[in-house]
């Protein structure tokens, strides 16, 4: 049986993800806090074979989902689980007067598993690793979801960016204990958190030709050795479904 998940699935969720994931309980439970509402799993035996959780975005103010953490137990896999979810929740957008879905395979392989079901690979990302030996140095201003939000859409006006709302942002950026930041001299804002002595710009918006200025001055302001900046490039990221939305940027992926 398919249904919305309820809070009494909270521990049988988790175990599954952790299962499937790795990532540890504790993240996993203050996500399902936030978003068990938006959750369909597929019951059987008062077992929770497989999931995914549909999270609210835009596109041009046209409301979508972005398809996330699909799992399936292993002992219940190769029965097209996944397959019954995905088109379940397709279903339940377009009843619901809403668009398009949105996802990011985990793995390569993967690409061809969602081409199969519909849909189409739409963004490409570069992701850039630099040595910050030469630090530049610029004031870089620490900015609310809701002024990153403005900022972002202004930028990649022309590239039809899906949105997150300034909540979800908040969501993500304390999953990530990040920041949002605003670059003046480069016209640019970025999100970024410190993993070890990295700092990840898990979106840098900006003309691309200051992104080696933008990472170097990052790293810098940070505190870092190491610095990593996600761009748009050749690498192919995000797939949407239907195929008519596949002119889009998607970047902010939860991994």
């Amino acid at each position: 049986m398919i249904r919305f998940a309820e809070i009494k699935d909270k521990n049988k969720i988790i175990k599954l993800w952790h299962n499937v994931f790795g990532d540890d309980e504790k993240s996993i439970e203050y996500f399902f806090g936030l978003y068990y509402g938006d959750m369909i799993i597929y019951e059987e035996k008062e077992e929770i074979a497989a999931m995914l959780t549909m999270l609210p975005v835009t596109l041009e103010n046209k409301k979508g989902r972005y398809i996330y953490a699909v799992a399936t137990d292993e002992r219940y896999r190769c029965r097209g689980l996944s397959t019954m979810l995905l088109n379940y929740a397709n279903k339940y957008i377009k009843e619901n007067g809403e668009y398009f879905s949105v996802l990011v395979p985990a793995e390569e392989n993967l690409f061809a598993f969602y081409e199969k079901r519909g849909y189409t690979t739409v963004e490409c990302i570069e992701k850039c690793r630099y040595d910050a030996l030469s630090p530049i140095e610029t004031e870089i201003e620490e900015i609310a979801a809701e002024e990153y939000k403005k900022q972002r859409k202004e930028i990649l006006r022309d590239y039809f960016p899906i949105e997150w709302g300034a909540e979800e942002l908040e969501n993500i950026c304390r999953m990530y204990n990040g920041q949002f930041c605003l670059l003046k001299e480069y016209g640019a804002v970025i999100f970024c958190y410190k993993y070890r002595d990295i700092l990840i710009i898990k979106e840098a918006c900006c003309d691309k030709k200051y992104a080696d200025n933008i990472a170097a001055a990052a790293a810098y302001w940070f505190g870092c050795r190491k610095v990593q900046i996600t761009l748009k490039g050749k690498q192919p990221f995000a797939m949407v479904y239907p195929a008519e939305y596949r002119d889009i940027y998607f970047n902010i992926a939860i991994d």
